[in-house]
């Protein structure tokens, strides 16, 4: 069996392991089986798909179709400017 790929330090993942699942909303379909880049699947089932892997954490925050639900997030220096998912106003009360 492969091992599974290993987020590095710095690498601008967001971080994930088997001990902290992500899941994200899929706004397209309730229903199909997503393929990664490195060639794995997961499927997406009610409209969620669950994710350990950062490397497959961080290919579906680029993807417009999904939402994020829960999990760890992104460090706020990892932040990208024109990121959809910091939604801060900079207007408070």
């Amino acid at each position: 069996m492969p091992k599974e790929p290993v987020a590095q330090a710095g690498d601008g993942l967001a971080q994930a392991d088997a001990s902290m699942p992500v899941i994200f909303r899929d706004r397209a379909f309730r229903s199909r089986t997503f393929v990664f880049a490195d060639g794995s699947t997961a499927p997406v089932v009610n409209s969620q798909i669950t994710l350990t892997l950062a490397q497959h954490v961080g290919e579906i925050e680029r993807h417009a179709d999904f939402e994020r639900l829960s999990g760890q997030r992104r460090k706020e220096s990892d932040r990208r400017p024109d990121d959809p998912s910091d939604n801060r106003t900079g207007v408070s009360g």
